[in-house]
């Protein structure tokens, strides 16, 4: 998937963007809720959530990958990723300005592909602590990987483009295509 993360294609993320919101308008409709803001998993979560704001017309929450805190974030929160980077062992943090905690607050997170949760599932967690209603939202969802049943037992259905069935080793994908009502 190029155009998820390789050279960024603005037309096919306004079709993505446009593809979420109307399943998670219906997710939102079943669960009685309204999304409050829309925040990107930096980086490549970031790209999709600015169509994903302006689709669904409500804030987006900006968002950095580092352990510093900009000076100007008075409601900074920082969560840190279950995994190391391989490079050099240093877990990753997630910073965002603009979530409030105890507020209702009904929030969409954002990532390029779900795998195995590991960025994700902290996320999940940090939130409902915070009692912080989580949405999750992704290009692509690898279906055979652990972050979907993850998402699953946190008591979030992932919504998704495209699920990935199969990855072959010749660099072909089996894909789910999205199920669009009638």
């Amino acid at each position: 998937l190029p155009w998820v993360n390789e050279l960024i294609d603005a037309e096919l993320q306004h079709l993505a963007a446009k593809l979420i919101a109307s399943q998670l308008r219906d997710q939102l409709r079943k669960n009685g809720q309204q999304l409050t803001r829309v925040a990107g998993v930096p980086t490549l979560g970031s790209y999709l959530s600015v169509h994903l704001a302006e689709e669904l017309r409500v804030p987006l929450v900006p968002a950095r990958k580092s352990k510093h805190v900009p000076g100007r974030w008075k409601e900074a929160i920082v969560i840190n990723e279950n995994m190391k980077r391989t490079m050099d062992g240093v877990v990753v943090s997630h910073i965002y300005n603009g979530i409030r905690s105890n507020n209702g607050e009904v929030v969409l997170f954002v990532d390029d592909i779900l795998g195995d949760g590991d960025t994700l599932i902290p996320i999940i967690e940090w939130a409902k602590k915070e009692e912080i209603i989580p949405y999750v939202a992704v290009y692509a969802d690898k279906l055979y990987r652990k972050g979907h049943t993850r998402m699953l037992e946190q008591g979030i259905t992932p919504i998704f483009c495209y699920g990935i069935e199969r990855d072959l080793s010749n660099g072909s994908i089996f894909l789910t295509p999205p199920i669009f009502k009638q």
